[in-house]
């Protein structure tokens, strides 16, 4: 808004000039002022337009280098925390340091855009029903992560696609004090089934979120968000909500929340239906981390269905976006989900859809 009211400056000076030469030109004042007026919103509506044409020809940018297969941790700028005394190179976040943040610019959202680029992924890890994350399964996690991110960069080298994945090595961890809550089941209408899902899974998910992170001392999770997305300097970043209970994770969508430049996803420690205490152990799986993540970027759901549904060749029993293997390893991403995501271009790039053995 102050851009515009500066570029409107000269023509308001037009406008005062056209008023103030009117009379001795034998012009009525009221017609000098009108034509003035008149030039002053012919050159905002042009400007404006002119704007916009040159922000749809400018081509987003993104980090060029291609796919490394390695996935760094990276530190947190300003943060101050706890050493995870399973994994000495992670920090449990404790304090901010007052310095100014790394990034000022304005990222693009998250959703519609191509998932290109260099891209950061925060941890949050939520405790409930009387658990805590501890360090050694919260270095499991990362572990997780790691496999997730090495795998997405071989998907993205097979695709010609430059793409490099690097976890924030500050992690969040706090409890949130809700000791119970209702669960509501309803019929979900998922793309290709009707399934029973928890109701309001996602704003329950989030608001667990929002009260640990009021632990944390900040307001909600929208707040730490706020605070702590500008100290890293990536094409994009996501937030991975841990939440160690059973239940269903998703990616949380901008009709619910809209957390402006970044992705948010839950992933329970477990995987049921409905939401309620881990029984057993927690296990972050790679498989959940990346169907969550390609959801992020534009990825549909596509299992439930037959493979003769999809267009000829665009969707195998392997893809990721079908859930049909247990190891990470075993999957791919085919050329449907490719193009929701942004790696395909007109088919020049395809890669071929041939049956290869894979490990275990």
């Amino acid at each position: 808004m102050a851009r515009f009211r500066l570029e409107l400056l000269p023509w308001l000076a037009v406008t005062f000039l056209a008023t103030w030469f009117a009379p001795r030109l034998g012009v009525e004042w009221p017609i000098g002022f009108l034509g003035g007026l008149l030039v002053v919103a012919v050159a905002a509506i042009l400007g404006e337009v002119g704007r916009a044409r040159a922000t749809e020809a400018r081509p987003e940018t993104f980090d060029s280098r291609p796919a490394d297969g390695v996935v760094p941790v990276v530190p947190l700028d300003g943060a101050l925390g706890t050493v995870n005394a399973a994994r000495p190179g992670l920090l449990a976040f404790r304090s901010i340091a007052s310095v100014p943040p790394i990034s000022l610019r304005l990222r693009s959202r998250v959703e519609g855009r191509p998932l290109k680029g260099r891209i950061g992924v925060f941890s949050v890890f939520v405790g409930r029903d009387r658990a805590s994350w501890d360090d050694r399964e919260i270095a499991e996690a990362y572990d997780s992560l790691e496999r997730m991110g090495r795998w997405l960069e071989r998907e993205a080298g097979r695709w010609s696609i430059a793409l490099n994945v690097e976890l924030i090595g500050t992690y969040f961890v706090a409890d949130d004090p809700l000791e119970a809550e209702e669960v509501e089941i309803a019929n979900a209408l998922d793309p290709f089934e009707t399934i029973l899902d928890e109701a309001d899974s996602d704003v329950k998910g989030i608001a667990s979120a929002s009260r640990a992170a009021a632990q944390l001392g900040f307001a909600d999770l929208a707040a730490l968000i706020d605070e702590v997305d500008p100290r890293v300097d990536h094409d994009a970043t996501l937030w991975i909500i841990h939440l160690l209970r059973s239940g269903r994770s998703s990616a949380i969508t901008a009709d619910l929340f809209d957390y402006p430049g970044v992705g948010v996803a839950l992933c329970y420690a477990r995987e049921s239906a409905c939401s309620g205490p881990l029984a057993g152990l927690p296990y972050v799986d790679p498989v959940t981390l990346a169907h969550e993540m390609l959801h992020l970027f534009g990825a549909k759901d596509k299992y439930g269905t037959a493979l003769k549904s999809f267009p000829a060749d665009s969707v195998s029993s392997r893809d990721v976006m079908r859930l049909s293997r247990s190891r990470l390893g075993q999957l791919r991403v085919d050329p449907l989900t490719a193009s929701e995501i942004g790696w395909l271009d007109g088919g020049d790039r395809r890669p071929e859809m041939k049956k290869t053995r894979h490990r275990p």
